[in-house]
C-alpha cells in the first residue's frame, strides 16, 4: 500500500490518507510517497509501518543513530535539528490558534542535539520500540551523557548522572545549577537536560517580581523554587511526593537558604485550606496537567502572576482555556528533549480580573 504524506502529526509521525482513513506512519516527512503496511486499524484512523520509502523529502538526513527506526525514545532524528526546532514552533504556534484563537510567534530556545540527557530509563537493558511491543537492547544512547553510556550493560533499569552515578535505589547524586546545590534520589524527579534548564530557570528569575511571596506547585525536590529563591520575599513549595520534599528540605538547608518552605501534600488539597496570599504561582503539573478544581482554586487565591511550566502542550492549552481570570503575557518554548517530539513551555499569565468584573 502507498501513500502520500500531507503532514505532521504532534507525535512527529507523519500523516496520510487510506481508504478514506487518516494514517500515522512514524519515520515519514511531508511530501513524501511511502510504502507501508497496516500495524493497528480502528473504525478511524490506521496505525502505519513504513515499509519503503518511494520518493524521499529533500528535508531527510541519515539518523546518527544504529537503533533509529526500531527503537521508539526518538522520532525525529530523521529531520536536521534546525527542522526539528522549526517543526516544534510551527507545532506549538498552530495548537494555540486552533484552541485559543492566538496567533503568536513562538521562539524555541535550543538544546546541545546529543549527549544531553543526565538520565535514562532502560526496560530490560533497552527502550520500548516504535509501536511499544518489545524492548529494542541498547549498548548507548545518543541522547544521553557519555558517562552513562560508559556503564550501560543491558542490565539496569534507570541511569542517572550528575556529579555520580545513580543505578540502585539507595544511590544519591547532586546537581549544581549556578550557585544552588541540589540532592537528587533515585525515585525522585529532576531536570534531564541541564543545558536547557538553566535557561528555563534563568527565564523564570528575570520575569519574576523581586520580593514577593511564591507557591510553587508541583515543586518536586524544590528545583525552581530554590533557584529563584534569592530574589523573592518567600517560597512555599507543595508536591505529594515524600521523597521529593525529604529532598526539597535537605537542599534548603545545604544551601543555607532561610525564606523557603516545602511541605508534602496534593497541590489541589492544600489550595483548599490556605489562606495566606501569594503573589506569584509556579505550576509545573506531569503531563495530565491541572485538575479542574486546582485551576478553580488558583483563580480563587487571584495572583497577580501565573508561570505554567508545561511538558505536554495539549493539557497545556486545555488548562489556558480554564484559567479564565488570567491572560497570556508572555510564552517561550524551550527544546528539553532534542531528537523527540517533545517540548517545554513556559507561560508568563497576569490577572485581568474574574468574569464579569468591572
Amino acid at each position: 500500500m502507498n501513500i502520500e504524506i500531507v503532514r505532521m502529526d504532534n507525535q512527529g509521525r507523519g500523516i496520510g490518507f487510506y481508504n478514506n482513513k487518516i494514517v500515522f506512519i512514524p519515520n515519514t516527512l511531508t511530501e513524501e510517497l511511502v510504502e507501508f503496511t497496516i500495524e493497528k486499524e480502528t473504525t478511524k484512523y490506521i496505525e502505519g509501518r513504513l515499509i519503503k520509502i518511494l520518493k524521499s523529502s529533500s528535508k531527510r538526513v541519515t539518523p546518527s543513530c544504529k537503533y533509529y527506526g526500531e527503537c521508539g525514545g526518538c522520532q525525529l532524528m530523521h529531520m536536521s535539528y534546525d527542522d526539528q526546532l522549526l517543526y516544534k514552533k510551527d507545532k506549538l504556534e498552530q495548537l494555540f490558534k486552533r484552541q485559543l484563537q492566538l496567533d503568536l510567534k513562538i521562539e524555541v530556545e535550543a538544546s546541545s542535539q546529543f549527549n544531553y540527557r543526565n538520565k535514562i530509563y532502560l526496560h530490560e537493558g533497552g527502550f520500548y520500540d516504535v509501536y511499544n511491543k518489545k524492548i529494542i537492547k541498547i549498548d548507548e544512547c545518543l541522547n544521553a551523557k557519555q558517562e552513562i553510556n560508559e556503564v550501560i550493560d543491558n542490565k539496569h533499569s534507570l541511569i542517572k548522572y550528575h556529579d555520580r552515578l545513580i543505578v540502585n535505589k539507595e544511590d544519591i547524586a547532586f546537581e549544581t545549577l549556578n550557585n544552588i546545590k541540589y540532592k537528587i534520589s533515585y525515585d525522585t524527579f529532576f531536570q534531564v537536560n541541564k543545558e536547557i534548564t538553566l535557561k528555563m530557570f534563568d527565564y523564570i528569575k528575570e520575569n519574576i517580581n523581586a520580593k514577593i511571596n511564591v507557591l510553587d506547585l508541583y515543586s518536586g525536590s524544590g528545583s525552581i523554587g530554590l533557584y529563584i529563591s534569592d530574589k523573592v520575599n518567600k517560597v512555599l513549595g507543595i508536591d505529594n511526593n515524600k521523597k521529593s520534599i525529604e529532598d526539597a528540605n535537605f537542599n534548603i538547608e545545604l544551601n543555607n537558604i532561610n525564606n523557603a518552605i516545602y511541605i508534602c501534600d496534593d497541590a489541589t488539597n492544600y489550595l483548599k485550606q490556605l489562606e495566606e496570599y501569594y503573589d506569584t504561582v509556579i505550576v509545573d503539573p506531569p503531563r495530565a496537567g491541572l485538575t479542574k478544581e486546582g485551576i478553580n482554586l488558583i483563580q480563587d487565591l487571584k495572583p497577580n502572576q501565573i508561570i505554567y511550566v508545561s511538558c505536554e502542550p495539549m493539557t497545556l492549552v486545555r488548562d489556558l482555556k480554564e484559567l479564565t481570570n488570567y491572560e497570556i503575557e508572555k510564552i517561550k518554548a524551550f527544546d528539553m528533549f532534542p531528537n523527540t517530539y517533545h517540548v517545554e513551555s513556559i507561560i508568563l499569565m497576569t490577572y485581568c480580573g474574574f468574569k464579569g468584573e468591572k
